[in-house]
């Protein structure tokens, strides 16, 4: 759990488009939040931080994609567990 129930991203890349576009600002949830399909989540993959959104949750096990067609998804990624998820993208 982050020390804050409130956290600030800048979106890089081009993986959320048309719907979050690069240099624009996010503020996530992040406490006690439970991955659903169709969520936009901040999560960490290695070193990084990305964004996408949520497509299947099965137990601990969560698949991500990113909304532009050609984007990386958890094809290429991996799947995702629920402690790599950060927070929930709420505005």
């Amino acid at each position: 759990m982050t020390i804050s129930p409130f956290s600030i991203f800048k979106i890089s890349g081009n993986s959320m488009l048309p719907n979050f576009k690069p240099g624009e600002r996010v503020v996530t949830f992040n406490w006690f939040y439970s991955p659903k399909v169709g969520d936009t989540v901040i999560a960490k993959w290695g070193q990084k931080l990305i964004i996408k959104r949520v497509s299947e949750v099965k137990n601990d096990s969560i698949i991500l994609k990113g909304d532009y067609k050609e984007s990386t998804s958890s094809q290429k990624l991996g799947k995702f567990k629920r402690k790599d998820i950060m927070g929930k993208v709420i505005y």
